[in-house]
């Protein structure tokens, strides 16, 4: 006996017919498939001018209005996995036929459509992967096209292909240093102009996620951090009619310091001391200080400084907004690479007292309080002692703290103290080492009736942590302007309750904060883990939908998110969903998994991502 295992094809069944139509094969689900299976007749089929031009057509053409759903989700699809089936036919028939001219030209329109973008980087990666020399020829052989895709920022995809190009082997390829030298990172540094407004953020991602692929020896981003294209940049953020690209080109300048950094640390190169005396210093390091002075005044009065906003209070309060977060990111990172040129420069310019007087003016503005607390501590804790004791003597910085310890009463903590009380540790643990500031500071009324203080308050803090509860007795009742709703501040953490429920708020502008942090999720299933004082929460969660645990001094690593997670409803599954600031647009988290455990331990930090830099986690807030 013999056994037929040969089952009818609906392809085959299509390809007996006299005549058909491509759109028969289309509608067929057997067709992608078949088609890599070298199937001679079909690929003779596909492969005609006339089917292939059809064929292109589906994913580079928008249909009309009015068109079947076919023609506007399958029929595109089904062509793009057709056209990279990967047969030598059909890879032959794109090249000769002059096809990559074509996919490559859909760039060229002003508006793309988005969708469809996605399809042609398919097609154009699966040519590259088949037929890498011919490909690059082409791409050679004629630059119009580059500026074309880089117009494009709006397409997530177009950030993929860049890359995928630029990470070719240098040695291997000639299309790295080729995109370079035609203007690639011009290309895309252009397009922070006021007139392209819309596409900024999509800008600022591509160029960021560009960032993370790449090393800071690499060409790209040297050309990035290039005298010229660095005052590109500048020129559009302090461009007043151009507030978006102060939002996100800087952004860009931030990431590009960060790689710095990361070279400096990862590769165990430490600044060399001509550096530090300021000689050889990086340009882009230059660059940002020549332009202090015009970043102090934004910071002052930046875009959209008049307008106000509700408080959880009921009265108006003033606008802190994403460009002043924005720009002291920036300087934060710019003392973090511990340049004495560039810490030199920022005390003669005025900014710790302008980012101290940021502080009392916005005082229920976490992300405010934390960066400047990060200012202060990254210069002390990274610089020299003459630098350190200039700078006590010049910011008057212990003076500021005391005035206002002097000044709180039971009536009025303002939420800002506990970040004082950060940066007056930072001073007591340098005058530890260095006489000079500790001289300084016997000379100052009340600096040690306030370390006595200070040791107390960090025993408290230390037994909070431990502890997992607030100690009410260290720390009292609400600090002032929250209107009664338990906040700690702890390491500048802001525990609003039910905050972080709040619908995503872009502007980081609310009294509260909470509603400042954007959310991502992280998600376990049953049994949960065991951790102390999630257990002890969840005993009431049947009956609380939103639940609060405070984590200070942890650290959460996101992934490389595709979509912003949905809210689980299985209940076998635990959704936790965490706010924390943002360094990045859009900060968004998918479906995390991480051991709960590793969170609250201390040594646990972030590794670097393409969308988010180390940060203390902030809250959680668990629901089903």
């Amino acid at each position: 006996m013999s056994w037929d295992f040969n089952m009818p094809s609906p392809v085959a069944d299509i390809l007996a017919k006299e005549t058909f139509t491509l759109t028969e094969l289309l509608e067929e689900d057997e067709t992608p498939p078949e088609s890599r299976n070298e199937n001679d007749k079909l690929t003779a089929f596909l492969t005609k001018p006339d089917i292939l031009t059809e064929l292109i057509k589906y994913v580079t053409v928008t249909p009309p209005k009015g068109s079947s759903d076919n023609v506007i989700n399958r029929f595109p699809v089904v062509a793009m996995e057709i056209l990279c089936c990967g047969t030598k036919e059909m890879t032959d028939a794109l090249l000769n036929q002059k096809k990559l001219e074509d996919l490559l030209a859909f760039f060229a329109d002003e508006e793309i459509n988005v969708l469809l973008s996605n399809l042609v980087v398919e097609v154009i990666v699966n040519l590259l992967q088949s037929e890498p020399v011919k490909v690059e020829e082409c791409l050679l052989s004629d630059a119009e096209w580059l500026p074309n895709v880089c117009k494009h920022p709006e397409s997530g995809s177009v950030g993929s292909l860049l890359a995928r190009f630029l990470s070719m082997d240098p040695e291997e390829s000639e299309l790295p240093m080729y995109l370079i030298n035609q203007g690639v990172v011009e290309n895309l540094f252009a397009g922070f102009n006021s007139k392209f407004a819309e596409r900024h953020s999509d800008l600022s991602l591509l160029l960021t996620d560009l960032l993370a692929a790449e090393t800071w020896k690499e060409p790209v981003v040297q050309r990035m951090a290039s005298f010229q294209n660095v005052e590109t940049l500048f020129a559009a953020m302090v461009d007043s009619n151009n507030p978006t690209a102060l939002r996100y080109a800087t952004v860009v300048v931030t990431r590009l310091l960060r790689t710095l950094l990361i070279h400096v640390e990862d590769e165990d190169n430490s600044i060399p001391v001509s550096a530090r005396k300021g000689e050889d210093i990086p340009v882009i390091i230059t660059v940002v200080i020549s332009h202090v002075p015009s970043l102090l005044s934004l910071l002052q009065t930046p875009p959209g400084a008049d307008k106000v906003i509700p408080s959880s209070a009921g009265k108006p309060v003033a606008r802190f907004g994403p460009y002043r977060h924005a720009i002291m990111g920036l300087l934060d990172e710019v003392l973090s690479l511990s340049y004495e040129f560039a810490q030199n420069s920022l005390l003669q310019s005025k900014t710790f007292q302008v980012t101290m007087e940021l502080l009392t003016k916005f005082p229920n503005n976490s992300f405010c309080h934390h960066t400047v607390q990060q200012l202060y501590s990254h210069f002390l804790e990274q610089s020299e002692a003459e630098a350190q004791l200039e700078f006590l003597k010049t910011t008057d910085a212990v003076k500021i703290v005391l005035e206002h310890q002097k000044a709180v009463t039971p009536e009025s903590k303002p939420a800002f103290l506990p970040f004082l009380y950060n940066i007056a540790s930072t001073v007591d643990l340098v005058s530890q080492t260095t006489p000079q500031v500790a001289e300084y500071l016997e000379g100052i009324e009340g600096w040690d009736e306030f370390k006595e203080f200070l040791v107390e308050y960090e025993k408290a803090h230390e037994r909070m942590d431990v502890n997992g509860q607030d100690d009410e007795e260290a720390f009292g009742d609400d600090f002032e302007g929250d209107d009664g709703d338990n906040d700690r501040y702890l390491d500048g953490i802001d525990n609003d309750e039910g905050a972080l429920l709040l619908p995503a708020d872009i502007d980081m502008d609310s009294a509260d904060d909470g509603s400042d942090y954007d959310i991502g999720s992280i998600t376990y299933v049953e049994p949960f883990p065991p951790f102390a004082h999630l257990k002890s929460k969840l005993k009431s969660f049947s009956q609380r939908p939103r639940l609060k645990l405070s984590l200070s001094r942890s650290w959460f690593s996101p992934v490389q998110p595709s979509t912003f997670s949905n809210r689980l409803s299985s209940p076998s599954l635990l959704t936790i969903r965490v706010g924390y600031p943002p360094t990045a647009e859009p900060c968004l988290v998918a479906d995390v998994v991480m051991p709960i455990a590793s969170l609250s331990h201390p040594s646990v930090r972030a590794p670097h991502s393409p969308l988010y830099s180390e940060w203390p986690l902030s809250s959680l807030c668990i629901f089903y």
